[in-house]
């Protein structure tokens, strides 16, 4: 038995036989070992950088992050042509190590392989080794053999550039804005007009009072907390804060029933702190005014997950979207 056949390298990347039917491949980034998880494993960073083969994007993402969970990747090229794979998730130890199985929509090889992907921190980098078994020696030497392979080393030289704008904070919105037109959302709200400095001061009673009118109707909360922004801020915030719900509420003291609308905006997702949300709302519109989009001044925000559900504000998402034009 050979454990080491074959080996490819490229800057840091080593790809080499192992053993009898599988592969490793190594890799140094220079980043923290966390962030690098979190780019192998959120579909939001993912879709920033796995784009495949030239003329290829990654279109479809989707991550269930568990022992039994699921993940989905699909891209689509210029030509409208796909290609996807998915498996299931067989081991999962943040930020060290996730097991998982690997099948092809358009199998090029024969059997299921699986995956697995170890990062060791080293110094103030982080090295990953993914080793990756399949079913047979005949099948890993022919998956060492094809294109896929040299493209590998471009694929995560993107993946460096990328956690080294995250880290320089030159990246403030995590997923590339789009444009996308919204369908009309049933909402429980409570208008605002604040000046800036208060917001803190205004927001936390609202919440509890909106949660309190809807949950005391017994009508179910369909949707993350949002707010809804009818002008650009100067001295003061003009919106509404609220949530998505299952139906109209019967209005009680400031707490009203609203609507998201159907409109055309320019979405993306921000990963940080609330303090940064400047920073990632200034990034987009730089993106709507590049592409020639017009605006409204009007944008609202919401927060995908919280305090009570993540407790580093690092990892707080925040979907941003700024209307364009009414749909």
């Amino acid at each position: 038995m050979s454990n080491t056949t074959t080996t490819r390298t490229g800057s840091t990347l080593q790809v080499a036989a192992h053993g009898d039917r599988a592969m490793v491949i190594t890799r140094q980034f220079n980043a923290p070992r966390e962030l690098v998880f979190d780019a192998f494993n959120k579909p939001e960073m993912l879709k920033e950088w796995f784009h495949g083969p030239p003329g290829w994007k990654l279109t479809t993402c989707e991550v269930d992050l568990r022992v039994g969970g699921t993940y989905r990747r699909e891209w689509t090229n210029d030509a409208g042509e796909s290609m996807g794979m998915g498996g299931v998730f067989q081991e999962v130890e943040r930020p060290a190590r996730v097991v998982r199985t690997e099948l092809y929509d358009q199998p090029w090889y024969p059997g299921v392989a699986v995956g697995t992907f170890e990062l060791t921190t080293v110094g103030k980098a982080t090295l990953m080794t993914l080793v990756i078994a399949y079913e047979s020696q005949e099948v890993r030497d022919k998956v060492l053999a094809s294109p896929v392979m040299s493209g590998m080393g471009t694929g995560y030289a993107g993946l460096e550039k990328y956690l080294e704008r995250v880290q320089q904070g030159t990246n403030p919105i995590i997923t590339l804005p789009e444009v996308i037109t919204t369908k009309e959302i049933i909402t429980a709200t409570i208008p605002l007009v604040i000046p800036c400095q208060d917001m803190g001061t205004y927001m936390d009673p609202a919440i509890q009072e909106i949660i309190k009118a809807i949950t005391g109707q017994g009508i179910k909360i369909a949707g993350p907390m949002f707010s809804y922004h009818h002008r650009r801020p100067s001295d003061s915030f003009d919106f509404e804060i609220g949530f998505p719900v299952a139906k109209a509420i019967t209005e009680e003291g400031r707490v009203i029933n609203s609507k998201l609308p159907a409109v055309k905006v320019v979405r993306s997702v921000y990963q940080g702190p609330y303090d940064g949300l400047g920073t990632a709302w200034g990034a987009v519109q730089q993106w709507v005014r590049e592409n020639g989009h017009g605006e409204t001044g009007r944008f609202w925000e919401s927060y995908l997950n919280n305090p009570d559900e993540v407790k580093d504000a690092r990892d707080y998402r925040t979907e941003l979207n700024w209307i364009i034009e009414e749909a």
